[in-house]
């Protein structure tokens, strides 16, 4: 009898833990950096979304040409972040970057063509090379006003973000690399910075 008593005791004991752990962790608030998920890839390219007729960019260093957010992208990239529960740069950033991750395929770089991708061309094709998907991203962010570059090394090219005063990286061709973290860290001296 004196063991049931004590196997109550402690049951109840449990019980009243789980309840007050359950109640406490309601009240935590959720975090507004993290995306409620990711937008599917109709759910955001508009009906009759075509790439536009622009000046084609020959050579990569000029690809700070075609990097400035068009209607199209602006658009797309305001669809993207929808996800997130309040306006928040950091959630819009993260949003953009996994929808990009999650519906646009990397690819070695793409020799039959002669030109850099357009953002447009790149949402269209649903794949690109380094360069093609950072100039993508960067039109992205820079139409939700999130100052970003593209960096090149000997080793991958990648998106620098400011987020919150401090750069971030990102290197959408690394499929193991988080936020922060690209291929190969070279010193300074050996990126190329693309406007």
């Amino acid at each position: 009898m004196h063991f049931l008593f004590k196997f109550i005791i402690v049951l109840c004991t449990v019980a009243i833990v789980l309840t007050l752990f359950t109640y406490i962790g309601s009240q935590i608030p959720t975090d507004e950096t993290r995306p409620q998920g990711i937008q599917g890839y109709h759910d955001v390219i508009p009906a009759g979304f075509a790439a536009q007729e622009i000046q084609r960019v020959l050579d990569p260093r000029d690809a700070g040409r075609i990097m400035n957010p068009t209607p199209q992208t602006a658009q797309v990239a305001q669809r993207i972040i929808t996800v997130c529960q309040t306006p928040n740069t950091e959630c819009h950033l993260r949003a953009i970057v996994m929808w990009q991750r999650t519906h646009i395929e990397h690819t070695e770089v793409i020799q039959v063509r002669d030109h850099v991708l357009t953002p447009e061309e790149t949402l269209l094709f649903r794949e690109g090379d380094d360069l093609a998907l950072s100039v993508l991203l960067v039109s992205m962010l820079r139409s939700q006003d999130i100052d970003a570059r593209i960096g090149r090394t000997p080793y991958s090219t990648f998106v620098e973000a400011t987020l919150n005063k401090e750069p971030l990286r990102i290197d959408l061709g690394c499929a193991n690399c988080g936020l922060g973290s690209i291929r190969y860290r070279g010193s300074e001296e050996t990126i190329l910075w693309i406007a």
